[in-house]
């Protein structure tokens, strides 16, 4: 079987080769895409190229579906200022199906989730979530939905993981077992008559393919860059299992739906760059362009080195940006030591040396609303915070540490809770009974990301009405020290237990 797709600008031609469909096997096409956080991203494709790729689907016959995976309300430079209002803007023209969350749905809580629900033409679903205000789900949200187009119906269900509530201080919802969960709802997709049931989900876990064997779920989507970036996860099997493994990818899907049950097959993972940009949602889009561009196009300083803000590099090791950002809090607010987690750096990015860093690029890298306090802590607390920190390292987790006036050694081979070897603070060995002042956010100072330990200690007042956000920090030290030379300084070194 050959599938033409042709387009004035261009031509794309998959060639499947599958056996006869019989008479009583439905066809459906499912397009699957998510991690779409920039209205414009130049270097991965972004919305105005995946408008171009829909309408070339949507024009065949067989009736297609657009599942979008979430991972995008935030955050970045603009939903810093709107809550990702504008993502959902542009996500009602592309006009998807349905929606599932991630993790990142959560950045600017719960109740800016929920608004974003309403603001949505389409349903944005959530199987295992519940708000023991209401009784109910996140208000807004679905906890599945049913799609039919032409004879083809399906079920479409999402689960967001249980990190998400220590990762994100969420207090409000609670989050129900996802087996109990899916199952559940399942059950009540197959009684109405649905002919496949998909999940959307992100982070690996072991639920998925279990329940898959068992035909609780006939197929199943997830979003997770990290997925590619860690050799920590396995892999799934299942043929009816699909991954998206970096952002600006796309999966097209041909589904056949027997009596016996449906096959899932990749017809090709496009890449959106490759496509062109849609004039109309070009329009759309460009308005937020054209406001970040006026607000944040505003060269700040120039830096000598190569800056490496990849996820693998921020959240395992000690790196340029890691100290510069440091050190520009540690002036600030004149501790003796920073001590911050990797995830609030977003921006995934290889620059080049004599890169000239906008206010954009630095909002791009710190886009969340993380604002800056001074704390009171004991020597012990902050080897207990480091042990925070190091505790999921081959997970790829934000909760790394970056670090100023301290450095440490570890090893991640010992067991969580005893990685870390030695600590000092300057010159001196850390007194685990000194009082010592960490400046951090308040995201860690209120137990984000497991950083428990600070929670209960002294604020160090300043005079400042509203203490600056972090990438305001920066862009003040940046422009302070235009010529700044970061440095590797041994602040964070790994030894193994053959050294």
């Amino acid at each position: 079987m050959k599938i033409l797709i042709k387009s004035i600008a261009f031509s794309i031609l998959v060639v499947i080769t599958s056996p006869t469909i019989s008479a009583n096997t439905k066809t459906a096409k499912l397009v699957f895409t998510g991690d779409l956080p920039l209205v414009e991203d130049k270097v991965h494709g972004d919305y105005r190229r995946l408008a171009s790729f829909l309408k070339l689907i949507r024009a065949q016959e067989t009736p297609s579906f657009f599942l979008f995976g979430g991972g995008s309300i935030g955050p970045s430079p603009m939903s810093s200022f709107d809550k990702g209002a504008h993502i959902i803007d542009i996500l009602n023209s592309l006009e998807p199906d349905a929606m599932g969350i991630t993790k990142r749905e959560f950045s600017y809580s719960e109740d800016e989730l929920s608004q974003r629900a309403y603001e949505a033409a389409f349903p944005i679903i959530a199987s295992n979530i519940y708000d023991p205000i209401t009784n109910n789900n996140l208000d807004g949200l679905q906890p599945s939905t049913i799609i039919k187009k032409g004879d083809v119906s399906i079920g479409v269900v999402s689960t967001v993981n249980p990190s998400v509530i220590e990762e994100y201080l969420l207090d409000r919802i609670k989050l129900k077992p996802r087996t109990e969960a899916l199952r559940r709802e399942s059950e009540k997709l197959r009684e109405a008559g649905v002919d496949v049931v998909v999940l959307l989900y992100s982070v690996p876990n072991d639920i998925v393919e279990p329940l898959m064997l068992e035909q609780v779920i006939d197929v199943a989507f997830m979003v997770d860059k990290a997925f590619s970036q860690t050799q920590n996860y396995m892999k799934l099997q299942h043929k009816n299992h699909f991954y998206l493994h970096s952002p600006g990818e796309v999966l097209l899907i041909e589904l056949k739906i027997t009596p016996q049950k449906p096959v899932a097959t990749v017809l090709s993972t496009f890449k959106l760059n490759n496509f062109p940009i849609d004039e109309d949602l070009s329009n759309q889009s460009n308005s937020y362009v054209n406001r970040l561009e006026r607000l944040l196009n505003i060269d700040v300083a120039s830096l000598n080195v190569e800056i490496d803000t990849r996820k693998l590099s921020i959240r395992t090791k000690e790196t340029f940006f890691g100290n510069i950002m440091t050190d520009a809090i540690k002036a600030f607010l004149n501790t003796d030591i920073v001590l911050i987690n990797s995830g609030v750096v977003r921006g995934d990015t290889l620059y080049a040396k004599n890169t000239v860093w906008t206010m954009r690029d630095i909002v791009t890298e710190l886009p969340f609303r993380s604002r800056l306090i001074a704390l009171e802590v004991t020597g012990q607390q902050i080897e207990n915070a480091l042990e925070n920190g190091l505790s999921q390292l081959t997970d790829v987790k934000g909760r790394f540490p970056l670090v100023a006036g301290l450095s440490f050694t570890y090893n991640k081979q010992m067991p969580v809770g005893n990685r870390v070897i030695d600590i000092y603070i300057g010159d001196n060995k850390l007194d685990k009974n000194k009082l010592y002042t960490v400046g951090t956010t308040e995201y860690i100072a209120n137990g984000g990301d497991g950083y428990t330990t600070f929670k209960q200690s002294r604020e160090i007042k300043n005079s400042l009405r509203v203490n600056p956000l972090l990438s305001e920090i920066l862009i003040m030290y940046l422009q302070n020290n235009r010529q700044a030379t970061p440095s590797i300084e041994g602040r964070i070194k790994e030894v193994n237990s053959y050294q």
